[in-house]
């Protein structure tokens, strides 16, 4: 009897709190259709600093698989987009993809035309056996025979260029050749192939631990590779490209910088007297048009100047170090920066810490890494971050060994 006594207490209990609940000013709030859409999914990771995160990494031989969750879950419409086009709709994505790291986006919209949005990145891998390249992306010119390095390609059957095919020239296990028509419109092609077995897919290159889509970036007019460079003042400056044959002209920092030789990838320039410092470089071809520097009108050239922190004569030997800089040095140098120490003499000796430890690495000898010395010798060293917290940490730095004259340390 007490049994049930205490079963109904329980039971009039709760119905009381449901009651309760249920009589005040707020009850239960279900979404409905005029309510914004969220995104519920706690899985998907946030990005950095304005990049999307890596939602998953997979091989491609299996599916992009992945489930969103939103509310009003009646009233939403779920859209993925993946590397900027439309691929799918509905709440469940299960597809394949090449290989190569993707850009996805996911909006769900209501019937009002409400919207939210999540973005993140899907990395597909390529099998053992799948062909990948040397490098991301390669300039060449339309007409043009490309050859492209990398590995497995000799499993590559057929050759596409965006939606055309490329007759294939010669083929072997680390390099292909194909010849890019001679009315090939100028842009940025994805590569395809498909192999021996029959199967499509991309060419990649690993970037890390990802792989990236291999493109061809094609042009008619001279194209820099890279925007970015450094020279010395009065020295001569290599840069590549594709159609450098066709440059006209360059200036740096306002200066005329004249050209000592070109070729169809290949460009030589004289860099101007300039002061230490980072300077604008432009073109022009020979039509009188803005040459391109990966893609930008101009590109940055990084002057600098070896200067001279010490000039003399001293005798290192392991029980007189050399420590003229040992003080200074850090207030001339950062990360990138390039020590020399000018030297003569039969011996071993290195820059290192005051503590006589290596200054990459505060490994001590026997992996300190002397040089080994044999007449005149330019020891050079370029710092790190690491190198610069080992010489604040013990206390500068030495030129240490035995057994040779160091005679000029100067920065760069």
């Amino acid at each position: 009897m007490k049994k049930i006594f205490n079963i109904l207490t329980v039971t009039v209990v709760a119905l009381l709190a449901m009651t309760s609940c249920q009589s005040g000013k707020e009850s239960f709030a279900t979404a409905g259709e005029a309510d914004s859409p969220r995104i519920l999914n706690t899985d998907i990771p946030e990005g950095t600093a304005g990049n999307p995160a890596r939602l998953m990494t997979v091989r491609r031989n299996a599916n992009f698989n992945f489930e969103i969750i939103v509310t009003p879950v009646k009233f939403c419409t779920v859209s993925w987009y993946i590397d900027g086009q439309k691929v799918f709709e509905g709440n469940e994505i299960d597809m394949p993809l090449l290989s190569g790291n993707h850009l996805v986006k996911v909006v769900a919209e209501t019937t009002m035309g409400l919207q939210t949005s999540r973005t993140f990145t899907v990395a597909v891998n390529p099998l053992d056996e799948d062909p990948t390249t040397e490098e991301t992306q390669l300039l060449a010119a339309p007409g043009q025979d490309v050859e492209i390095a990398g590995t497995n390609l000799d499993a590559v059957a057929k050759f596409f260029l965006g939606s055309l095919q490329l007759e294939i020239i010669e083929a072997s296990s680390t390099s292909i050749m194909v010849t890019l028509p001679a009315d090939l419109e100028a842009g940025i092609y994805p590569v395809t192939v498909e192999t021996v077995s029959g199967e499509t897919v991309s060419l990649v290159h690993p970037v890390d631990d990802v792989y990236e889509a291999f493109t061809i970036a094609a042009s008619t007019e001279p194209l820099v590779s890279t925007a970015l460079l450094a020279a010395k003042p009065g020295q001569d400056v290599t840069i590549s490209g594709i159609n450098l044959h066709n440059v006209q002209s360059l200036t740096l920092g306002g200066e005329n910088a004249p050209i000592v030789s070109q070729s169809f990838d290949a460009l030589v320039f004289t860099c101007p007297y300039l002061d230490k410092g980072q300077y604008d470089i432009t073109g022009l071809d020979n039509n009188g048009k803005a040459i391109s520097f990966a893609g930008q009108d101009h590109g940055t050239v990084n002057v600098t100047k070896e200067e001279v922190l010490w000039e003399g004569s001293f005798n290192v030997t392991w029980g007189t170090p050399f420590d003229g800089v040992k003080e200074t040095l850090l207030n001339y140098v950062h990360v990138g920066s390039i020590v020399r120490g000018y030297v003569s003499g039969q011996g071993q000796g290195c820059l290192a810490t005051s503590w006589w430890n290596n200054i990459y690495t505060g490994e001590g000898d026997p992996n300190r890494g002397d040089s080994m010395i044999s007449g005149d010798m330019v020891l050079e060293y370029t710092l790190t971050q690491t190198s610069l917290d080992l010489l604040a940490a013990q206390n500068g730095a030495l030129f240490v060994g035995d057994g040779y004259t160091i005679t000029k340390v100067t920065v760069e």
